[in-house]
């Protein structure tokens, strides 16, 4: 009975996925018996990568401080926005003395653009430095914040930013360690021997009445289909975090 082989765009899954998924479908034929489904020499050749595999799957281990980079720029982005918010709350509704160091605080925030979380993370990280080397070349600056009471936010949105300055320089020196053309070269060595290995069950379902392709097909399916949903997960969270970034940075402009 002739059977179809869901596919899939490697390049999507994360080398953590890819490596899981090659080893779930090596481990499916196994249990099957590749060698009664006509299939020794190309199972052979796909497990014989599991080695160069494993480097891939271990470069995405030493590299736990991604997450870390994602929350300590979601709090300089809360940050700044709260320091725009309030200045603009202190233009509204302060005293002449204290307008002035809203003015001043304003003036600033103006010279380095307030939409600073919209950046990414290296162009915000600049644009922040730029502007804290402002606020110290300038002592009314630092003067205007303590005046409103708001050194601390200008002092914790530093610390922040010298704080990822640091975990982003670690991570790419953590990549620099390992072999990323290896990575890539590997992935796409395996890539073509996946689908030649779908090409073949679905090829060899039809030459072969005999042999019962539907258990090894259906379960690579449901493989295939899994990392699918995974991948569709994650593209939907990454539209809400850029859809509330967004959405935060506008409320902060508006206030």
């Amino acid at each position: 009975m002739p059977v179809s082989i869901t596919r899939i765009i490697f390049k999507s899954l994360w080398n953590g996925e890819y490596v899981l998924l090659v080893n779930r479908i090596i481990k499916t034929m196994e249990d099957l018996d590749p060698t009664d489904l006509h299939f020794p020499n190309s199972f052979a050749r796909l497990k014989a990568m599991k080695p160069e595999l494993a480097k891939i799957k271990k470069q995405k281990k030493i590299s736990p401080i991604t997450a870390e980079l994602r929350t300590l720029d979601e709090r300089r982005d809360a940050l700044f926005q709260s320091i725009v918010a309030l200045v603009k709350s202190h233009l509204k509704v302060d005293t002449a003395a204290d307008l002035e160091a809203a003015k001043t605080l304003g003036h600033l925030l103006g010279n380095h653009k307030r939409n600073v979380p919209k950046m990414g993370y290296m162009p915000e990280s600049q644009r922040l430095i730029d502007l804290f080397a402002e606020y110290d070349a300038q002592p009314q600056c630092s003067q205007a914040a303590q005046k409103l009471n708001m050194s601390t936010y200008f002092e914790q949105l530093r610390q922040t930013n010298n704080t990822f300055g640091d975990k982003f320089l670690e991570r790419n020196m953590q990549k620099s360690q390992t072999d990323k053309s290896n990575a890539v070269a590997t992935r796409q060595k395996t890539d073509i021997m996946l689908t030649s290995l779908f090409d073949g069950i679905e090829f060899l379902s039809r030459e072969h009445e005999d042999k019962d392709y539907s258990v090894l097909a259906s379960r690579i399916n449901e493989l295939v289909a899994n990392e699918k949903a995974a991948i569709q997960e994650r593209e939907g969270r990454r539209k809400k975090r850029k859809e509330r970034k967004s959405r935060q940075s506008k409320q902060s402009t508006e206030q």
